[in-house]
């Protein structure tokens, strides 16, 4: 169990290991928008978290924020991929390996397209999944 006043990494992909627990919201009898200093702490007070796996010292702790945090900030930080973009990409991976070994050819060719269908595609300022995706074939093999 963490202490209170650690923080801990939000990250939208499944390297969570750390679990958060509601923490209690109040903002002490403080007005914040009379009461001088009253934005100088946080309202949100006694969280707990747990770790799910065995930290040791030196490791970082990452919070899953959960899918909305992402979304809602998507004008600030872009559209980074959220639980089901990556089940979608890896539908869409699955799909051209089998065209790949279908139409066997220069590694090359199969690079440039990824990289011009995929990665460079003029989509990818929009798209959660295209975000998902590896930049590179090389990448692909890696994970295929």
């Amino acid at each position: 169990k963490t202490e209170p006043g650690i923080e801990t990494f939000g990250f939208g992909v499944e390297l969570a290991n750390v679990e958060e627990f509601t923490p209690e919201h109040t903002y002490l009898d403080f007005h914040r928008s009379k009461d001088p200093g009253s934005g100088a702490f946080t309202p949100y007070g006694n969280r707990q978290s747990n770790a799910k796996v065995p930290v040791t010292a030196g490791n970082e702790l990452f919070v899953n924020y959960g899918s909305n945090w992402f979304e809602t900030r998507e004008r600030h930080i872009g559209p980074i991929p959220v639980k089901g973009d990556y089940h979608r990409a890896n539908s869409a991976i699955r799909k051209l390996y089998k065209k790949r070994d279908k139409y066997e050819g220069n590694k090359t060719i199969w690079n440039d397209m990824w990289e011009t269908f995929g990665w460079n595609s003029p989509y990818k300022a929009v798209s959660r999944i295209l975000f998902a995706l590896p930049q590179n074939w090389t990448q692909l093999d890696l994970i295929g």
